[in-house]
Parts: structure tokens; sequence; C-alpha cells
């Protein structure tokens, strides 16, 4: 054979696996045709997903709030890309949810909220929205740790916001006052009563171990709050409480004690101050100096 029939047949060849067999030369035009089809297919399934976002808002407002949970979920089901019918659907069931009912449905609500921002959690670590709602329910159903880890991360992300940092402090009064009521009342004691015995050292030395961190982040993150909101009467309020769990771990230490029950007085008296000048329409709260 020759050369020239030789490049002739290869040429003829060639064509024929050309038009057989396209995909072997780049891309087949019926998998082109297709994810031009899946393209089009998803364009439109996202709008149809915000429009389901748009009915489940409307259903929601007017407190419809099982068709607003459909429709939320058939936002998802068409984009789960879309996370803000997954916030939706977490407000709803925490709207649905009864705080201290401990009935199967209620607690479905709250885990089923929960799940939601989760579930916006994984797909924006950063969305304070969800990191604001999944906080208080961690609050609510006493998942403590859970909570206080969310706030922290709320504070790394919005650090100027004062709310994150009370509600740890808030938390942290509330496990040191449970934790110190608890092992005095099994000893005899009230919560509030003073240890100075050698009798109950130990009982003092337990307290201290497991809530002197508690009580001494707590105030830090009290006064953080306070440094962003000067007028947060409420910071205050657990600013004195707190001082009071610092005087349970004085222990036999009676000076210290008594600074601690000090500045208990004076922060208590300070939020007081603070409440009565906004109920006198004021809407300030300089009131004296920090206490010290």
């Amino acid at each position: 054979m020759t050369p020239i029939r030789f490049s002739i047949r290869a040429t003829l060849l060639g064509l024929v696996i050309l038009i057989c067999c396209p995909q072997l030369f780049g891309q087949d035009p019926d998998d082109e045709a297709a994810q031009r089809s899946d393209l089009e297919l998803k364009a439109q399934q996202r709008v149809q997903a915000r429009e389901a976002l748009d009915a489940g808002m409307t259903a929601f407002q007017s407190r419809n709030y099982q068709q607003a949970i459909e429709h939320f979920k058939n936002a998802v089901f068409l984009d789960d890309t879309l996370t803000a019918a997954k916030v939706q659907m977490a407000l709803v069931y925490t709207q649905l949810y009864v705080p201290g009912n401990q009935s199967a449905d209620n607690l479905r609500m709250v885990h089923q909220a929960i799940q939601e921002y989760q579930e916006v959690l994984q797909q924006d670590s950063r969305s304070l929205e969800s990191l604001k709602g999944v906080g208080k329910l961690y609050m609510q159903t006493g998942d403590f740790g859970a909570a206080i880890e969310t706030y922290k991360r709320l504070i790394e992300i919005t650090s100027d916001d004062p709310e994150p940092y009370y509600l740890v402090g808030v938390i942290d009064w509330t496990l040191a006052y449970g934790d110190t009521e608890r092992r005095k009342s099994a000893a005899g004691f009230k919560v509030d009563d003073y240890m100075e015995s050698p009798e109950v050292q130990k009982l003092c030395n337990d307290l201290i171990e497991v809530n002197q961190a508690r009580v001494q982040e707590g105030l830090r993150m009290l006064q953080a709050a306070i440094e962003r909101r000067p007028a947060y009467d409420d910071a205050f309020a657990y600013m004195a409480l707190l001082y009071r769990r610092e005087a349970d771990l004085a222990c036999n230490d009676l000076q210290a004690r008594t600074k601690s029950l000090k500045l208990s007085e004076e922060w208590a008296d300070r939020a007081l101050a603070s409440r009565k000048k906004k109920e006198a329409g004021t809407g300030k709260s300089e009131v004296p100096k920090t206490p010290r």
C-alpha cells in the first residue's frame, strides 16, 4: 500500500470514528445537552425555593406554623444551600417549644430547632442568627456547657456585643449557685451560710475546686459586658450575685469574705439605682463609680 493511500484511509477512518464516537475527541453532545438541562433545572428550582421561602414567611407571620414548616421544608428540598429557610424553620420550631415542658412532642420541637441551627452552622459557622438562636435553646434546655461554648464563639465573631459576655456570666453564676446549694444542703447548711469551723474545711475546699474558676470567669465576663454597655443593670445585678458566691469561697478568711460581700452590696445598689433612673424616664444609669 502506498503512503498516499494509507494516509487517505487513515483520514477516512478518523472521520468515521469522529462521527460515531465523538466522546473520544471531546464533549459528547448528549452530555453537553444534559448538563445544560441540569443547570436550567437547578436555576428553576432555586427560583421555586425562594417562592417557597416567601410562602413560608407569610404563613409564619400569620401564625400558621405547620403550614410554614412545610413551605420551609419544600424550600430546602428544592435548594439545600438556602440557609435562610433552615433558619426560619428553626424559628418556627422555637416558637412552638415551651421551656420546661418535658413532653415528647415538646422536646421534639426543641431538638428539631437545634438541628436546623446546627445544619446552618455547618454551612456558615459565623451565622450570628443561628449562634444566638441555638445558644438560647441550649440555655433553656439546661445544656450549659454547649451554651457557654456557643456564646464564646459569638464573642470571637462580635467582640463588641455585650450580650454574649453577659450570658456567659449568667451561666457561670447559675452553675456556681446550683453546685453550692447542693453541697451545702447535703451538709446541713443554707446556701449563704458562712463556713468558718475547721470541720467544714473539706466542703469549702470542694467548693473552691469546682466553683472558683466559674466565679472568676463570670465576673470577668460581666465586667466586659458592662464596659460595652455602661447602663447594663441586669449585669450589675449578676455582679452582685457572683460576689456573694465569691464570698463563699473565702472560707476561714473573714476579711476576704467581708470585702466580697461589700462589693456585692455595692453592685446591688448600683443595679437598683440604674433601674430607678430608667423608670423615672432619664434613660441613664450613671450611678456612682464602679465598685472596687
